[in-house]
């Protein structure tokens, strides 16, 4: 139970701080918004209160209008990239832990710990291409590579929700 907690808590604080990382943002105070409407978000999914498609999408769409709101700021290319890498990353995590916790009959503490290693490797990973990530989304290409990155993210969570729920379907009947 601790560790399905902590990973509630720690996943999306790396979900900020890679937004932080790719968009080159300073942390502001007021920015506690965010951790605390992220830690909400991901303590509701846990508990499931809430979907996992539904929190993953209102974590991207909360902090693209917040910073386009509180910044004031016209970059969306950059604000919208941003915000769908970390998408994809807990996109890609969510699905590598099914794949794990379901068909390989992980125990659950065994699932939430993979989830915090892979969260880990992905912030990493992140950090290590920052600089490059960002140039992608900054130069003359980037309204492209935004919507190509949108278009990754739909289609995979079209295609991992309903795996997820015909299996579910399919455990029913």
């Amino acid at each position: 139970m601790w560790l399905l907690l902590t990973q509630a808590v720690v996943s999306p604080l790396f979900d900020l701080w890679i937004f932080y990382q790719v968009a080159r943002q300073k942390y502001k105070y007021a920015d506690i918004f965010l951790i605390i409407l992220f830690v909400a978000l991901s303590l509701g999914d846990a508990n499931g209160y809430i979907n996992e498609f539904v929190s993953d999408l209102l974590e991207i769409l909360s902090i693209f209008f917040y910073f386009k709101i509180s910044r004031k700021s016209k970059a969306n290319t950059l604000f919208w990239g941003a915000a769908l890498i970390f998408g994809l990353i807990d996109l890609f995590c969510s699905i590598i832990m099914t794949i794990f916790g379901s068909r390989l009959s992980f125990f659950s503490n065994d699932v939430y710990l993979l989830s915090l290693i892979l969260g880990i490797i992905f912030a990493l990973l992140i950090v290590m291409n920052k600089s490059h990530i960002y140039n992608l989304l900054m130069n003359k290409n980037g309204l492209i590579f935004v919507e190509l990155t949108t278009y990754i993210y739909i289609s995979t969570m079209i295609v991992y929700f309903f795996t997820v729920k015909i299996k579910r379907l399919y455990n029913i009947l």
